[in-house]
């Protein structure tokens, strides 16, 4: 993997990309620290243990963790991307239209969704900012005028809209999605201080005897299978063998990879808007819920059904077997061993197969920690996030596929 790397990065253009996007990634990170007029930092108490607080850290990068121009981050958007691709599902005609016009239907859908997230992003920042016990819960006192409420939303609301632009930039010029790796940056950067806060509790502040030394090494031992076990069901892929209707003759070159979980960790960043939304709409009306915690049982359980849902709505939108049949068709191919009038209801009940064990193992992995805290009442595990582990590892998975492609693209095109 580390020849692999050090031979792309070798390539001028795989260079070139790579640089740009930590460029735009470090630019997101200075754009987190510029502090939002009408907001005093320093008053930021334990609004970081609070549930909500945390889940909106997550979806919006790290963002919330100083409450700057970009605290939203990238969580109106993903917010306002769900509700387009639910509404061109079926929902609404119009944009099911859209969604089967190509690239053209793509980019007017991406300008609704564009649209969608000013207004996300602004009535988000109207209900953080206007909800009081959320305000206590950062340790402010002070009130906001409504002129000072509404400027710090429109503030919000465009800043949210340029880190999409932000994302869109490294999709375009960079490498990796753009918006993951957002989420992952903010992630990253907040990694620091777990393991600082671990040492600190077992090691610094604690006498050191047997049982302190078998937690520390139990908690690195998760570390490490959580690890390993993302590592592994972001890699996995089922080969689909194919012949051709031309020749009888079978190569390596002809199969179909599906992946176990193509929308990788796209699941989980989308029911940790979810729950995010469902925190501030609780916390708007002055009273919690456990639904908005996934610490609790309810809310846990709610989280796993979320995640679970759209690990199966987006493998079957990634993996469209009625639209990846008609290409194989096109292209003379069909399923080795299937009539090629049933490729796409063999494709259907192999997405699902695969769903079936890929939607699980996402819910278990981000949801152990949490468990494990439950049982053993690790309080330092609540900073070990399943949810943030598998962001981390799902993103630089696929950002290790995609420098690996393009440097065997170049390697190819070299040749010839």
């Amino acid at each position: 993997m580390i020849s692999t790397l050090i031979n792309a990065i070798k390539i001028k253009d795989v260079r070139n990309r790579i640089i740009y996007t930590l460029g735009i990634l470090i630019l997101f990170q200075l754009g987190t620290h510029i502090p939002l007029p009408g907001i005093d930092i320093s008053k930021i108490g334990d609004a970081k243990s609070s549930p909500l607080f945390q889940m909106l850290n997550l979806t919006s990068g790290g963002g919330m963790n100083h409450f700057g121009i970009l605290a939203m981050g990238a969580s109106p958007y993903i917010t306002a991307s769900i509700i387009i691709q639910l509404l061109s599902q079926g929902i609404i005609p119009k944009y099911v239209q859209f969604a089967k016009q190509g690239r053209t239907g793509q980019q007017k859908l991406a300008t609704r969704t564009r649209i969608l997230t000013l207004i996300v992003g602004f009535f988000q920042s109207l209900t953080i900012i206007s909800t009081l016990e959320y305000l206590h819960q950062f340790g402010y006192t002070q009130t906001f005028n409504l002129a000072t409420k509404i400027m710090m939303c429109i503030v919000l609301a465009i800043t949210s809209l340029f880190v999409a632009y932000l994302g869109e930039m490294i999709n375009e010029n960079g490498i990796g999605n753009g918006l993951s790796l957002i989420i992952a940056s903010g992630i990253l950067v907040s990694i620091p201080n777990t393991i600082n806060q671990i040492v600190t509790d077992y090691i610094i502040n604690t006498q050191i005897t047997t049982q302190s030394i078998m937690l520390l090494i139990g908690i690195t031992l998760l570390i490490i299978f959580m690890i390993t076990f993302t590592v592994a069901i972001n890699s996995a892929e089922c080969r689909v063998p194919l012949q051709s209707m031309k020749s009888s003759h079978e190569t390596e070159a002809h199969y179909l990879p599906i992946k176990l979980m193509a929308g990788s960790v796209i699941p989980v960043i989308f029911a940790s808007s979810i729950i995010s939304i469902i925190s501030m709409i609780t916390g708007s009306t002055g009273k919690g819920s456990d639904l908005a915690n996934y610490n609790t049982l309810s809310g846990g359980i709610l989280y796993a059904v979320i995640i679970l849902f759209f690990a199966y709505f987006y493998n079957v939108a990634q993996i469209n077997p009625d639209k990846v049949a008609e290409n194989l068709s096109r292209s003379g191919m069909y399923i080795k061993g299937v009539p090629q009038t049933e490729n796409a209801k063999c494709l259907g009940h192999l997405v699902i197969k695969l769903t079936n064990i890929g939607a699980p193992s996402l819910v278990f992995i981000v949801m152990l920690p949490v468990i494990i805290t439950h049982v053993t009442s690790l309080t330092t595990l609540d900073g070990l996030s399943g949810t943030g582990l598998l962001i981390v590892i799902g993103v630089f998975t696929e950002l290790y596929s995609q420098i690996s492609g393009l440097a065997a693209k170049h390697q190819y095109t070299h040749i010839f």
